[in-house]
Formats: structure tokens, C-alpha cells, sequence
């Protein structure tokens, strides 16, 4: 599909354009907004007039990704979102920031996100890990999009002050770590550190930004932004398919079993981002359900050309890139729909083409705190399938979809998290029994006497069929378990 930002120029050029489109872009459509590349269908009509974020439709191109996003990057290096940080301050942030200033930002944030960094700082994920069992042991009558939603507010909340997300409540923070001498290695510290080393520059063009408390809370702020819905929203997609797959969820179990157990009931930084089993299930659950359904670049001057058949750009054009139909066209993807997370292994993700498989964005607008969110989502996974199973009643129910500015959200399915020890005892309760009658019924068979078991290391009464009263007993313990 190729249309502008006009529907004027669409009527004017797209039916002579249809073709050649369909021959340089590699396309199955052309035509007016409201339209649909095909590779999803009437789904991805849905997801795409939901989550767009402005009026005006832009481009829709495929093979294209490239230069959009890394090739000329100079030309289409604006997110599209027009936001006035003047006039709200926590919009002033590296998410909605656009050029030098965003450039400059960035540079200043990106140290932020260290492995060393994520390292020091995963002392306060691991306690909101265990604090979101607490919470989940306690019932919370919500819905599970809800529940997780809690937990990934939290884990943000104390991984970068501790505290509520009012831009007053961040500023009093900064203050008061600026008083303090021991290292808590959370966010707060980190801005505190940059503010000591006073103004931010950019050595090729002289631009200067101030490390105020507002510029520092906004960047604080654009955690929230960027990690809570979406972190949620991965973490529901992949319970949900563990939940329609228990084989996987079973598999993935025994990965979490085995390192909370080498962990001494505890885990680590080291334990967590090596978990290669739940790596792969979480990039098939974002591969089949990205919780940003397109990514958008606004052409920033003049003379932008896309090389395949020199398609010219005018400024101020949206390029959208349709993130959810290229996760999920055939054409990349063989059976699209089915859920291996084996294609995410080292040797399946060989197979994966460049700018087909975009969950965080791509480019040098990828998302910043893509190690943060992946820590933090495996992390509230481990705990949550440590303690509970997960289930759901809507396997087969065709998804809605909620009208979320980039962001997929389902609305009509819903999943339940059931304590695994209720389940685990069920099973043995189920094996014991059987157990006792095979047994006892093997004794009987050899019509054996007390005499015979003089000495041996367990009861007659529990093993010999005679002992049908002890037997009752004994399968009673296990059905109080």
C-alpha cells in the first residue's frame, strides 16, 4: 500500500500507481486509507485504525524498513508525535523528544541501561518479583491484563524512586538523594549523576540542555510511558499462549524450577538473562502479538527518496511501518500463527530476515529500554510461574481489540492464575492412590502373611489389601494436602 498524507494525492495517483506499487514495493494492495495489506487480513484493518496516532494516514511500505529507519535516518528520523514540552513538562522526554534535542538525550540516557547498570539494579526487581507473588496470593479480584499491569507499574515505580509517578513526588526524590551517600544503584541515583555533571552538550553543534529536576522527572516519567502498558501487554500474550499450549508451559516450568532451585529459592541477574528457554517463548509471544502494532517516521526535509523505484518523499510525510502484519505474513513467517517458540532458538533466529520482526522498534529509534523491559517482564514471569499455573477460557475467541494510541490491547479474553501447589498435590493424591491399590492388590494376589514382612523397612497394614481402614487413613492425609 503507498499513499500519502493526502487522500487527494491517493485518488490522483493510486489507481495508475496500483501496479508498479504492487511490482517496486512488493505490496498485494494499493489504495486509500481505510484499506489493508493483506497478510492478516480484516485483523490487521482493525489493529491499524485503532492504534493510529494521528489523523492524517502516511505511507505503508514494505521493503523500505531500512532506510526509513537506519539508511537515511537524517530524513526520517522524527517519531511523527507532536507533543509541547513547554507547555507539559513530563512530555519533554526522550520518547517524544525529536532531533538535537532528542539526539543529545539520548546519548546522555543510553549509559543509563548498562548490563552493569540492569545488574546493580536487579536487586529491586527481584523483590517486586516476590512482592507480585504476595499480591497474587492474595486473590486480586481484576482481570489478568490488570493484574500484571499492577505489577509492572510497581516494578517500575521502585526501580526509579520508589515512589508514585507525580511529577512533584519525582522532584522531592531528586532532592533527596542528592542529600544521601549510599548507593541504591536505582534511576533516581543515576539522574542524580548526570545532574552533578551539570549541563548536557552536544560537542558538533553547540546545543545545550539543563538537567533540571523537570528534565530529569520527564525522563523518569517516559518509564511509565513506554513500560508499563506494553511490558503488560507482552507478559498477558505470552501467559495466554502458554495457557492454550500447557506442553510449553510445562517445558518452561522445569527452566523456572531449576533456577529458583540453583538460586537457593532466589534468583539473580546472571540466572534471569540466562534463561534461554523462556527468551524463546517470549520472542514467539511478541513475534505473533507485538504490543505496538505499527512504528511511524516523519519525512524532516526535503528531497527524501525511498531507492526502490525512487519514490520521492515530501516533507512532513508519515512513513508508517506495519509492525503487526510483518510479524505475522507468511512470506517470512511459514505458519504464522502457530506457536514454536524452537523458531527463537540461536540456530532459528539465522532464518529471521533483517526489519521483519520489530517488537521494540528498530534503527537508532529502537526502543531505549529494551534490556530493562525484557528483565523486568522475564522477571515477573519467573515468580508468577514458580507459584501459579495459567489457564484461560477464550483459547478460541476471536480478539478484540481497545483503541490505544500504537498500542495493541485485547479486550475480550482473559486469563486465571491457579496456585500450583493445589494442583501438584491433586496429582500425587491421584498417583498415591493408584500406588496403594496396585500395590495392595499384588499383596493380596500372593495371599501373603504377616509373618512374611517381619522386618521390613514399612507397615503391612499400608501395603496389604486386608488393611483397607489404614489404606482409607492414609489417602485421607493426602486429600487434606
Amino acid at each position: 500500500m503507498y499513499y500519502t498524507q493526502t487522500q487527494s494525492w491517493a485518488r490522483e495517483n493510486s489507481v495508475g500507481l496500483g501496479r508498479q506499487a504492487e511490482r517496486v514495493l512488493g505490496l498485494g494492495e494499493t489504495g486509500l486509507a481505510g484499506q489493508t495489506y493483506r497478510p492478516d487480513g480484516r485483523r490487521w484493518t482493525q489493529i491499524s485504525q485503532r492504534t493510529r496516532v494521528n489523523q492524517d494516514w502516511g505511507s505503508f511500505l514494505l521493503e523500505h524498513e531500512e532506510v526509513v529507519m537506519t539508511g537515511d535516518f537524517n530524513t526520517f528520523n522524527d517519531r511523527g508525535v507532536e507533543l509541547d514540552g513547554h507547555v507539559d513538562k513530563l512530555a519533554d522526554n526522550v520518547t517524544f523528544m525529536n532531533g538535537i534535542r532528542w539526539k543529545l538525550t539520548r546519548q546522555k540516557m543510553t549509559p543509563l541501561f548498562t548490563a552493569a547498570k540492569l545488574r546493580n539494579m536487579y536487586y529491586i526487581m527481584d523483590k517486586s518479583g516476590r512482592d507480585f507473588v504476595d499480591y497474587l496470593q492474595r486473590g486480586p479480584k481484576k482481570q489478568a491484563f490488570d493484574i500484571l499491569s499492577t505489577y509492572c507499574s510497581a516494578s517500575i515505580a521502585a526501580s526509579v524512586f520508589g515512589i508514585h509517578t507525580e511529577k512533584s513526588a519525582i522532584k522531592q526524590g531528586l532532592r533527596a538523594r542528592k542529600k544521601q551517600n549510599t548507593k541504591t544503584h536505582d534511576f533516581a541515583e543515576l539522574c542524580v549523576e548526570l545532574q552533578r555533571k551539570g549541563t548536557l552538550r552536544d560537542a558538533a553543534t553547540g546545543y545545550e540542555i539543563e538537567p533540571t529536576d523537570e528534565v530529569m522527572a520527564a525522563q523518569a516519567f517516559f518509564f511509565f510511558i513506554a513500560g508499563v502498558k506494553p511490558s503488560a501487554t507482552t507478559m498477558f500474550f505470552s501467559l495466554f499462549e502458554l495457557a492454550k499450549h500447557p506442553d510449553i508451559l510445562d517445558k518452561l516450568r522445569e527452566e523456572v524450577d531449576d533456577v529458583i532451585e540453583r538460586c537457593d529459592d532466589n534468583s539473580t541477574y546472571e540466572a534471569v538473562t540466562d534463561m534461554k528457554y523462556l527468551d524463546m517463548v517470549l520472542d514467539k509471544s511478541m513475534r505473533i502479538h507485538p504490543a505496538i502494532g505499527d512504528v511511524i517516521r516523519r519525512c524532516t526535509k526535503s528531497g527524501g527518496v525511498l531507492p526502490v523505484g525512487q519514490i520521492h518523499v515530501d516533507k512532513g510525510t508519515l512513513i508508517h511501518i506495519p509492525v503487526y502484519a510483518l510479524h505475522r505474513d507468511p512470506k517470512y513467517y511459514p505458519e504464522s500463527e502457530k506457536f514454536l517458540p524452537e523458531r527463537f532458538s540461536d540456530k532459528g533466529k539465522r532464518n529471521i530476515v533483517n526489519y521483519t520482526y520489530m517488537p521494540f522498534g528498530d534503527g537508532h529509534r529502537m526502543c531505549l529500554g529494551m534490556r530493562f523491559a525484557r528483565l523486568q517482564v522475564k522477571t515477573g514471569l519467573l515468580y508468577l510461574l514458580r507459584h501459579f499455573t495459567v489457564k484461560t477460557r477464550d483459547a478460541h475467541t476471536e480478539m478484540k481489540f481497545g483503541k490505544l494510541p500504537g498500542q495493541v490491547r485485547p479486550l475480550n479474553i482473559d486469563l486465571q492464575f491457579v496456585p500450583r501447589a493445589k494442583i501438584e498435590y491433586s496429582i500425587v493424591y491421584t498417583l498415591h492412590g493408584h500406588l496403594i491399590r496396585t500395590i495392595g492388590a499384588a499383596i493380596l494376589a500372593l495371599d501373603c502373611s504377616d509373618e512374611q514382612w517381619k522386618g521390613a523397612p514399612f507397615t503391612l497394614p499400608l501395603l496389604c489389601g486386608r488393611a483397607s481402614r489404614d489404606m482409607q487413613t492414609q489417602m485421607k492425609k493426602f486429600e487434606t494436602m
